[in-house]
């Protein structure tokens, strides 16, 4: 009896063994090291809600946060989740004061603390709270993993409500010290890091230039922007001192712009433009690419077959390796969106052989130098979110 006891245990003790070693093979399994040799999208660990067109930064520590979205119901607008690269996995962070539906800009300071700026106009509110609530920077704390409430701006400021509006407003890093913030209503504000407070401004950058900015290089002396129509915008950053260079035949390609910088003092411009021929029914595409030399303020155009305007409009820009700059687009089409590269030694476009595994979801690098994907759109615009994430490497 007692011999045939012992034969049970040690099954059900095999057993136990068994299931805890599956049990952490499958939760492991996420975080499996990817070999050097391979290239393309891996799946790592779920988020809790199913988000597209939310935001996300690398915070001191190597963690990620991820700040609302829009999801399948209201809780993604309401949420953060913090990823964790070492166990690949998502965790749950403190609720948002105020829904942000669509990617709020953010901002980490030099104490770790992450600005959360408005993305929903206050005068779509008529509850006084919500209108409150609508123009106040929230403060996330890693170190207490908490939120607070910031400076509320004064009633006159818009902040975008839509996805593809961040040009409303502009968060420029003039130092480490000094932060600026600029609005289309034509209003500044200087950030104190100390108390995490504003105060208004006259320091404007050139408004003629404002309604399209796109920062391609931030250095101790000068701002270097893609800007609206004209073309490439320096500032000088004590005194805001604008120098304009124009790209050739810019009045024709100022509906969608995007740019980076490929090496010291060179960048690479993309420009489209769409027009409707109502006689022909028909629409009309036309595109430009340049490397634009800071140096001595010239263009080299670039012919390409490839580029097209569901690649220019709405990407994302990633410098990965020395000699090659992987692009992919962010939002439209959703599903399945092509990479694209750019060779900086022979200055040719070339396509890449996988595609984004979604639309409107969120790059963003690591310490490592891969990239964390997370969420974006199955289905048209930003209404069938996933919960799924992706390391790009």
């Amino acid at each position: 009896m007692y011999k045939k006891f012992l034969k049970t245990k040690y099954v059900v003790f095999f057993y136990f063994c068994l299931f805890f070693l599956l049990s952490s093979i499958f939760s492991c399994s996420y975080a499996m090291k990817i070999s050097d040799g391979e290239e393309g999208f891996f799946r790592t660990g779920n988020m809790h809600y199913a988000r597209s067109g939310h935001s996300a930064i690398l915070l001191k520590d190597g963690r990620v946060l991820i700040v609302g979205g829009r999801g399948g119901g209201e809780e993604a607008s309401w949420t953060t989740e913090i990823y964790d690269p070492k166990t690949q996995t998502f965790s749950l962070g403190p609720k948002l004061n105020f829904r942000k539906y669509f990617t709020p800009l953010l901002y980490l300071c030099e104490d770790g603390k992450v600005l959360i700026f408005p993305c929903d106009s206050a005068r779509n509110h008529q509850n006084q709270k919500e209108v409150d609530l609508a123009r106040t920077v929230e403060v996330y704390d890693p170190k207490t993993n908490t939120i607070s409430l910031g400076v509320k701006f004064p009633e006159d400021t818009s902040f975008p409500a839509m996805p593809g509006m961040s040009w409303k407003y502009y968060i420029i890093e003039l130092n480490k010290n000094t932060l600026l913030l600029q609005n289309n209503e034509k209003l500044a504000f200087l950030y104190n890091p100390k108390d995490h407070t504003w105060k208004e401004t006259d320091r404007l950058i050139d408004y003629s230039y404002y309604s399209y900015l796109k920062e391609l290089h931030n250095d101790n002396e000068k701002l270097i922007f893609l800007a609206s129509d004209d073309g490439v915008l320096c500032v000088d950053k004590k005194t805001l001192k604008s120098s304009v260079y124009k790209i050739p035949g810019a009045t024709y390609y100022n509906d969608y712009k995007t740019g980076i910088e490929i090496n010291q003092g060179k960048f690479l411009i993309l420009a489209a433009n769409s027009s409707w021929n109502s006689v022909e029914k028909k629409s009309y595409h036309k595109y430009k690419s340049a490397i634009f030399d800071l140096n001595n303020g010239s263009f080299s155009m670039i012919e390409s077959d490839i580029i097209n305007m569901g690649f220019v409009n709405e990407i994302l820009t990633i410098k990965r390796k020395e000699n090659d700059i992987v692009m992919v687009k962010k939002v439209y089409p959703v599903n399945h969106d092509p990479l694209f590269g750019f060779d900086t030694t022979k200055n040719e476009f070339y396509k890449k052989t996988y595609m984004t595994p979604t639309g409107a979801g969120n790059f963003i690098q690591l310490k490592d130098g891969t990239y964390l994907y997370t969420g974006g759109s199955t289905g048209a615009g930003w209404f069938s979110p996933t919960k799924k994430a992706y390391i790009f490497k």
